[in-house]
């Protein structure tokens, strides 16, 4: 067939369902396009297409006849010949092997429809078109034949295709084998486009040249196994929606090349886990809803950047292993970029029942800004804290701000700017950590008049020089100042309130600052033994008078204070003595 194409466009026009065969046929030098199909499927055995003014073959749909599927066989295409797909596709069927061409006037795959795709076929999208999929999509690319989605004018040369978009609910799966995109993200950001289905996966397929994401899931949860980000924008980006909850996709030998990173973006508003890969936060990403539990796997990644936060109103589950740490960094550097702020953490459902946080075999550096801590912990509920690193903040390691308890087991605060660890009416207990290099020592114990002073238990924890336990506010609330296995530090006079009584456990030192003191208002019971005395002494190396004011005693009649077994010494400044009694 040849030089034609008047009236209907085409050299040969099908339609009506008649069956139809081509072999061995020539299609060339038409008008407009080689062969129009309206809803018929013929066998196209080995025909060839070439110097047609518009499509090789051109695909229509109707609603009475469903789609066209030609099958295609050792057919040739010459040049820019292509398969057109124009209109929605109304009925399931499978794509055999061809070059394909998806443009403006390419319309959906309907609901309920399933469109199947062979290896080795080929979608040229054109610049800025999109392809909406409603239904299913089978994709069955092989290694020998993969299919690909790529760019009319050149992948990362030309304009960019928009995306190939799955919309759809309950119902709607669709999978990928051996796949390639590349060249899109015009329109909607992302070469693939993942909205609401049930069941998405993709097998051995390759994300590339993306001006903006490779991937993206708007409360969508695929699987992706031994896929492939590179020279995107970013690698894929996770929405949430209060009404369809958030998007966790399975990652698993999934390769990120570069600079390739999950985007967490909004809230999230469901629960579900993060898979193993590298992710970013960023001015973009929102806060875990108070209902939503969040698990983190092993392995995993957080690069957070310059001066962001991710707040956590539900419950962190941040258990790596020893092989496999969960870390979170600095985008721009640990320790010589501008830091970020930190991972907070409320524990509260919304009902007011309080949750339990887990993070073992976590590290967390580089951060510290806005909330001077790498991870703050607020609320009543207990959190665990096990075999973990803080390392390089700009202020503290950890804060637990107005907590009931918890536990802090071989963790590792290290090089901090302030202090290792910030207890603010909180007591959970602090057993074989390690204490090293923090710029204002171990551990601040601060209280409240409203939820009461910090009394925390400690076992078996190494400290550095210089790594001591402050008593850094006055103490709101009776309680006990057991032995840290290292000194207590008041750096400024601090005082025990009035009907408030704290008992110091036996063998502890207090060391003070220059000319600070302790006032007691209420009662001090510093009972220590004749093996096992309590120290009060300067934190001076050579010890002298006057280098710290004293302990001064000025409750009522009903406050009564026992000091049995105490060392008090180079005191006496401000009061001319080392105990006042008032």
């Amino acid at each position: 067939f040849e030089g034609g194409g008047h009236w209907y466009n085409t050299l040969l026009e099908s339609y009506g369902g008649a069956p139809l065969t081509l072999d061995h046929c020539i299609f060339q030098n038409s008008r407009v396009h080689g062969l129009r199909l309206r809803g018929v499927s013929p066998d196209v055995l080995h025909c060839t297409f070439r110097e047609n003014s518009g499509d090789a073959v051109r695909l229509e749909s109707t609603s009475e006849g469903g789609a066209s599927y030609p099958r295609f066989e050792n057919s040739v295409f010459e040049g820019t010949s292509r398969v057109h797909i124009t209109g929605d596709v109304h009925s399931s069927g499978t794509l055999t092997a061809a070059p394909y061409y998806i443009s403006g006037s390419t319309g959906e795959v309907l609901i309920d429809v399933e469109m199947n795709i062979a290896s080795g076929s080929t979608f040229t999208i054109a610049d800025w078109a999109s392809w909406t999929i409603r239904g299913n999509l089978i994709v069955a690319g092989t290694s020998a034949s993969p299919v690909q989605f790529t760019s009319e004018s050149g992948a990362g040369l030309g304009n960019p295709w928009g995306a190939v978009r799955l919309l759809g609910g309950s119902g709607r799966s669709s999978q990928f084998d051996h796949c390639r995109f590349e060249g899109g993200g015009h329109w909607y950001e992302t070469l693939v486009d993942l909205d609401q289905p049930s069941d998405v996966t993709f097998n051995d397929c390759a994300f590339l040249l993306s001006t903006a994401y490779g991937l993206r899931l708007r409360s969508a949860s695929p699987s992706l196994t031994r896929c492939r980000f590179a020279d995107n924008g970013n690698a894929i980006r996770l929405d949430s929606s209060l009404d369809n909850g958030a998007s966790f996709p399975i990652i698993r030998a999934t390769v990120f090349e570069g600079d390739e990173r999950i985007h967490l973006r909004g809230d999230v508003h469901s629960s579900g886990t993060l898979s193993e890969a590298p992710y970013l936060f960023d001015s973009g990403t929102g806060v875990v809803s108070a209902m939503a539990e969040v698990t983190v796997e092993p392995g995993t990644t957080f690069n957070i950047a310059d001066f962001y936060s991710w707040t956590v109103h539900g419950n962190l589950l941040a258990q790596g292993t020893a092989e496999k740490p969960i870390l979170f960094t600095s985008l721009s550097g640990a320790t010589d970029g501008n830091p970020w702020g930190a991972i907070r953490i409320t524990n509260n459902d919304g009902n007011g029942e309080q949750r339990l946080s887990h993070l073992d075999y976590c590290v967390f550096e580089g951060g510290g800004h806005w909330y001077a801590t790498l991870l703050q912990v607020f609320g009543k509920a207990p959190a665990s804290v096990k075999r973990s690193i803080f390392r390089h903040s700009r202020a503290d390691g950890v804060r637990f701000d107005e907590r009931s308890g918890g536990q802090i087991s071989q963790t590792t605060f290290a090089n901090n700017g302030g202090h290792g660890l910030w207890l603010k009416s909180s007591s959970p207990s602090i057993e074989g950590c390690t204490f090293q290099g923090n710029g204002q020592g171990a551990i601040a114990l601060l209280s409240t008049p409203e939820s009461g002073a910090s009394f925390p238990v400690y076992a078996g924890n190494v400290y550095g020089d210089n790594d001591r336990i402050e008593i850094a506010s006055a103490i709101h609330s009776s309680g006990s100042l057991r032995n840290p296995g290292n000194a207590y530090f008041i750096r400024t006079t601090q005082e025990i309130l009035a009907s408030t009584h704290v008992q110091i456990e036996t063998g502890t030192t207090v060391e003070f600052g220059d000319f600070a003191g302790l006032v007691v208002r209420g009662s001090l019971a510093a009972q220590g033994s004749s093996a096992s005395p309590i120290t009060f002494t300067s934190d001076d190396v050579v010890k002298g008078p006057g280098q710290w004011a004293g302990l001064i005693f000025t409750g009522d009649r009903t406050e009564t204070s026992h000091l049995q077994h105490c060392q008090v010494e180079g005191g006496g400044h401000w009061y001319g003595a080392l105990v006042e009694v008032s």
